[in-house]
């Protein structure tokens, strides 16, 4: 057994798992009407509710104890001093030095880096007031109208996410993002766009990964052939790397660089100068809100007691689940359209971070790690995988988010909150059988027809999920939420004994995609996989 399984609080929660393992939502609430206050947190803009998880005081008492056992504290503390908390790695995981606008030092591996981050941060506004102004011109003298951000994972969504997510502070420069290296992924974009007033931001941390080369490789010769010289890429390409030999070997000039660090993580690298488009699309004044929201939020995480701690909360909660009820995922809704990339965020985030199977240690673990993370916006969820939350075989804890901007003239906001409340309120109540049959005699239903569609019309209930309403989709209240996430992230990973910071898994699929690529420009059969993959392989080839 494991240190955590075998530990003495492990057992405890198991016992308290199982004296309330039968309680129903519905009757909690009946018999509390005070459980809101008892269970919710309001912060700067935020309410946090999570009353409609199945929990009391002694879950909660219980799983902070465990937090503290766990040295919660001070991997908090290390993680925002710069210490080396990537071990596999040996690096530290500073993203959130990247938005710190209030200490005057930040020190990594000895070296005060705040200086380096300004000069960053300096160069995004540089940039984005040049483009944004019209002073940035193409090669024939015209100003830009498009900009194209080239890079995937960590490189692309995050950037993308809080692009649309922000829509309502969109300037007069369009972005596009482009990742999959399948052409007909940049080719629609292509077709629309204007050579003399478009840009190209190609963002690649290593400035090796394969999908972002090939798509720059494509851009490149399409300028060319567009009658653009290599002499005038300089007014047309911008790189944001860690490599920078490697983007002048590129064609990159010197000054259109953008330096990220080997301390910035791919999925956290928002923050970073991988933004840059961001900040060009909404302003640099818009972006820095961003980063201020998210250094509120570390402030919160860093100070606030386990008990008012909302990413610690949203953590051992999400541990609570895992562990003892055993599920297997969990779904977010925003109740949002400008948010539809947030839950395929919030699926790398967490999944690319906690999908491990060994701890930090190189044990192999005994106990669930991440589950799977999927959603949709609301209201379209509802009418696609609401039916597996509401009377599927698995519990499946939901995030709802919302923003309340609040308008009793906007019938259509109207409807969209109403639908928000329902159903996590539908959720924890559910329909009794008697509820249910005379739902259906109000329908006029026959006793016959109620005897055959009645098992159909009952609805478990019991369905915990955590409630997040905003006032605003703000850039700050964005930056925020977002922080929220990583940080619950972290929490979660350190409680289960984990390293969110590397991604093995995801470099295994990328090396053997090279020896494939290999094959694939081979004249001759392959023999060098298993007898499947050889066989479609050379299938493909014919």
């Amino acid at each position: 057994m494991s240190k955590l399984t075998s530990s003495k609080i492990w057992h405890e929660l198991k016992t308290h798992h199982f004296s309330i393992n039968n309680l129903h939502l519905r009757d909690v609430f009946d018999y509390d009407e005070d459980r809101f206050d008892k269970f919710h947190i309001e912060w700067n803009e935020f309410i946090f509710d999570y009353s409609k998880n199945r929990i009391n005081y002694d879950t909660i008492t219980f799983l902070c104890e465990m937090a503290r056992k766990s040295r919660l504290k001070f991997a908090v503390r290390d993680l925002l001093a710069g210490k080396k908390v990537n071990n596999t790695e040996n690096r530290a995981a500073m993203h959130t030095a990247l938005r710190n606008f209030t200490v005057e030092e930040i020190f990594i591996d000895k070296i005060n880096v705040k200086s380096q981050i300004e000069k960053s941060r300096n160069k995004i506004k540089e940039i984005s007031n040049k483009i944004i102004s019209g002073q940035w011109k193409g090669h024939t003298g015209k100003a830009l109208e498009n900009i194209i951000n080239i890079g995937i994972g960590g490189s692309d969504l995050g950037v993308k996410m809080a692009y649309s997510a922000l829509s309502q502070y969109h300037n007069n420069i369009k972005i596009h993002f482009v990742a999959n290296v399948d052409r007909r992924a940049m080719m629609p974009i292509m077709r629309d766009l204007n050579p003399e007033t478009t840009l190209f931001i190609i963002c690649s941390k290593s400035f090796s990964t394969t999908e972002t080369l090939a798509n720059a490789s494509l851009v490149m010769n399409w300028m060319i052939r567009s009658g653009v010289s290599q002499s005038d890429f300089d007014k047309h390409f911008l790189a944001v790397s860690s490599s920078y030999e490697k983007c002048l070997e590129y064609g990159i000039k010197k000054e259109n660089v953008l330096e990220v660090w080997d301390w910035v993580g791919g999925r956290f690298s928002l923050w970073s100068a991988m933004g840059l488009a961001l900040s060009i699309g909404i302003g640099y004044r818009n972006y820095e809100k961003l980063l201020k929201g998210a250094e509120m939020a570390d402030n919160h995480f860093a100070k606030s007691s386990f008990e008012q701690n909302i990413p610690v909360l949203m953590a051992m909660l999400e541990f609570w689940y895992r562990s003892f009820f055993q599920t297997n995922a969990r779904a977010v809704v925003p109740y949002n359209q400008d948010m539809k990339y947030f839950p395929d965020w919030l699926s790398q985030l967490e999944m690319e971070s906690l999908g491990k199977s060994v701890s930090k240690n190189g044990e192999k673990l005994d106990y669930k790690s991440s589950g799977i993370v999927f959603g949709e916006v609301g209201t379209d969820a509802q009418h696609s995988f609401f039916q597996i939350l509401h009377q599927g075989s698995d519990m499946i804890p939901v995030d709802f988010i919302a923003f309340a901007e609040y308008d009793p003239l906007d019938n259509q906001n109207q409807i969209l909150l109403a639908n928000f409340f329902a159903q996590a309120a539908s959720l924890i109540k559910g329909r009794t059988e008697t509820e249910a049959r005379e739902n259906l005699l109000r329908k006029g239903k026959s006793i016959e027809e109620i005897q055959d569609i009645l098992p159909h019309k009952v609805f478990p209930g019991n369905k915990p999920s955590n409630t997040i309403i905003a006032k605003r989709l703000t850039p700050e209240n964005l930056g925020s939420l977002l922080a929220f996430y990583e940080h619950k992230t972290f929490a979660l990973g350190h409680l289960l004994g984990i390293n969110p910071f590397d991604q093995m898994g995801v470099e295994l699929g990328k090396e053997i995609a090279n020896d494939v690529l290999l094959e694939l420009n081979s004249q001759k059969e392959t023999h060098a996989f298993d007898s499947s993959t050889n066989a479609l392989i050379n299938w493909t080839k014919k």
